[in-house]
């Protein structure tokens, strides 16, 4: 009887520590996956990002095209840059549920040139920005979304 009593301790000693080694065997093994998804999540936050500055230029370009932002709101040589707000859109990354994020395009003035006709030609930076939004003499980080654009007043 008493060679079982001693044997009771070594045996419970000895699930312990296979525990413990299979726990320090499995935390490298789920480490690596954990922080390749996280790795990829943002790399996919990044793609819906640019995808959805494309859009934002896209609906841009339409609304100029359309005359729904005036002449009058463009950058010109007196103000050459202009903030223009934009309705918020939407993040869709597969497998996460929907994010609403804020946008703006900022307007800038690279140069004008009057034709021979009278016709004004504005060639305009047209950037756009999430939130958080960057301060204005803050150093831009990260990736930025500009994209070109030539506007044409037509003379009267």
């Amino acid at each position: 009887m008493s060679k079982n009593m001693k044997k009771r301790p070594s045996l419970l000693l000895e699930i312990l520590l296979s525990c413990a080694l299979l726990t320090a065997a499995v935390g490298p093994l789920i480490r690596k996956p954990i922080a390749l998804y996280q790795m990829q999540m943002k790399v996919l936050k990044e793609v819906e990002k640019q995808r959805l500055a494309d859009l934002t230029f896209a609906e841009v370009k339409m609304a100029l095209l359309r005359h729904q932002i005036p002449w009058k709101k463009l950058p010109s040589k007196e103000k050459k840059q202009i903030v223009y707000p934009m309705p918020p859109a939407t993040l869709n990354i597969p497998y996460c549920q929907a994010q609403p994020i804020q946008r703006r395009v900022i307007f800038k003035l690279r140069r004008e040139k009057v034709g021979i006709q009278g016709d004004i030609v504005r060639l305009l930076d047209i950037e756009v920005q999430f939130e958080p939004f960057p301060a204005p003499k803050e150093e831009k980080p990260g990736v930025q979304y500009i994209y070109p654009a030539i506007v044409k007043k037509m003379s009267a």
